[in-house]
């Protein structure tokens, strides 16, 4: 059995059965991401959402209400609140099961109990 990898310049790579590592450095003048606060991540007004309608499936539109979802906010609350807590949490799942808008929704139950909450975009 074989494996074939790229590595580009300033990366990394290992992959072997069911497993698969990538870490690139990143060299610019320009930091590859910013941290803003919670309303300069989201998305734009009503007109500038119709005028391309695939931005109504951004999560950051919050086109539909955030409903349910009651256990997971809980574990997260609770995570959050436990001093011992790694200080990582994994959220995952398959594309389009609610990651985002679950991840919107705790920042902004955490920004209530008074948490800076940041988003690297």
């Amino acid at each position: 059995m074989s494996y074939d990898q790229h590595v580009e310049p300033g990366a990394a790579g290992a992959q072997g059965p069911n497993a698969r590592a990538y870490v690139t450095n990143y060299y610019g003048a320009e930091p590859p991401y910013e941290l803003v606060g919670g309303d300069e991540a989201g998305g734009g007004d009503a007109a500038w959402l119709r005028r391309q309608p695939s931005r109504l499936l951004d999560a950051r539109n919050a086109i539909v209400p955030f409903r349910g979802r009651v256990e997971e906010l809980g574990l997260l609350a609770e995570w959050r609140d436990h001093a011992a807590a790694e200080r990582h949490h994994l959220v995952h799942a398959h594309g389009g099961q609610g990651k985002s808008r679950l991840a919107a929704r705790f920042a902004a139950q955490c920004v209530e109990l008074g948490w800076t909450v940041l988003h690297a975009r």
